[in-house]
C-alpha cells in the first residue's frame, strides 16, 4: 500500500488528501500490527545488545542494535514534544505518525528481511522494479510543448514534477534508485542482465527528465566516488587504463 504512493500522480499532495490518505494509514497500521505481533511475547529484559529474546526463542524481535534503538527512542519523543508546542498541532501530529511510520519500516527490515521469505535479493531487485514503474509513469505523465524546446532556459523548461509532485523529489527518488539497477546489472548474468540495463537506461532517462540539478550533482557524486573506490582496487600497473576510462 505504501508503494503506490510512488505511481500515483501529484503523491506528494494526495498523501495528505482525502481519502488517499487512508491509503498509506492502512498500510502504516499493518506494519505496527505486525511489530506488535512480534513483540507480543518478548521478555521485558535485553539479553543481547542486537537482539531481545522472547519467550519463543524461535522468534526473537532484533532491534536495530548498535545503540540505534536509544536513539529511535529519543527521536520520537524529541518529535513528539515539537509537534505539541508547535503552533500547528494538527498538521504536526500528522507528520508524527509519518515519522512513526518510518520507524515501524526500519524495525520490520531488521525483523523480516532475511528472517522470512523475503530476502535482500528479493527486496532489492522489487526496489528497482517499483522505480522502472515510477520511471514509466514519470515519462508517461509528462508533458513537453513547443513552448518547452523555444525555452532560452532548457532546464527550467524541462522541470517533470510528475509522478511525486516536485521536480526535485522525482529527481532524487531516481538518483537514489539508479545505483541499485547499475548493481544489479553488474550482479546478474544472462538475460536479467540486459533488462537491468534497459531498466537503467529508464531511470536515467526519467532522471534527466525531472530537470533536477541536485539529483545531476548527486549522480556524479555517486559516479565520482564509485570511480575512486574502483581505483583503489585496481593494481598500480594498470590504474592509467583506469584513469582514461
Amino acid at each position: 500500500m505504501l508503494l503506490v504512493f510512488s505511481w500515483l500522480p501529484l503523491s506528494y499532495y494526495r498523501m495528505v488528501g482525502w481519502a488517499w490518505i487512508v491509503l498509506w494509514q492502512i498500510g502504516a497500521v499493518a506494519l505496527l500490527v505486525a511489530l506488535w505481533r512480534q513483540l507480543r511475547g518478548v521478555r521485558s529484559a535485553i539479553a543481547d545488545p542486537n537482539q531481545l529474546v522472547g519467550l519463543d526463542s524461535k522468534t526473537p524481535f532484533y532491534g536495530l542494535g548498535y545503540g540505534l534503538d536509544w536513539v529511535a527512542l529519543g527521536l520520537g519523543i524529541t518529535v513528539l514534544v515539537s509537534a505539541l508546542v508547535s503552533s500547528f498541532p494538527r498538521v504536526a501530529l500528522w507528520n508524527v505518525s509519518l515519522v512513526v511510520t518510518y520507524g515501524a519500516v526500519l524495525y520490520v527490515y531488521c525483523n523480516v528481511v532475511n528472517r522470512t521469505w523475503l530476502t535482500r535479493l528479493r527486496l532489492w531487485w522489487g526496489l528497482v522494479v517499483v522505480a522502472a514503474g515510477t520511471a514509466v509513469v514519470s515519462l508517461s505523465l509528462w508533458r513537453p510543448d513547443a513552448a518547452m524546446w523555444a525555452s532560452e532556459n532548457f532546464l527550467t523548461a524541462l522541470r517533470n514534477h510528475q509522478p511525486l509532485g516536485h521536480h526535485n523529489f522525482v529527481g532524487g527518488y531516481f538518483v537514489l534508485m539508479v545505483p541499485l539497477a547499475v548493481a544489479a546489472a553488474i550482479a546478474i548474468q544472462g538475460w536479467m542482465r540486459r533488462v537491468w540495463i534497459a531498466t537503467t537506461g529508464l531511470l536515467l532517462a526519467a532522471l534527466y527528465v525531472s530537470g533536477s540539478r541536485g539529483a545531476v550533482v548527486g549522480l556524479v557524486v555517486w559516479l565520482g566516488a564509485t570511480w575512486l573506490s574502483r581505483l583503489k582496487r585496481v593494481k598500480p600497473a594498470h590504474r592509467w587504463r583506469w584513469g582514461l576510462a
